[in-house]
């Protein structure tokens, strides 16, 4: 049996399927990052005072 690199499916593996794995991998991270950001403008935006509860706090 040939070794799973020499074969049709092997290189398919290795060229198109893993490339594709790691740009995935890539856009997600990009993604994660994006998202944290949000997240930690949200929670600046709430321990200055803006919080949820501010407006009521002020009725």
């Amino acid at each position: 049996m040939p070794e799973f690199f020499r074969t049709m499916l092997g290189r398919r593996h290795y060229e198109v399927t893993m490339p594709k794995i790691a740009q995935e991998l890539g856009r997600l991270a990009d993604a994660l990052e994006e998202s944290n950001a949000i997240e930690r403008e949200k929670m600046a935006v709430m321990t200055q005072g803006g919080g949820l509860n501010a407006n009521r706090e002020e009725e």
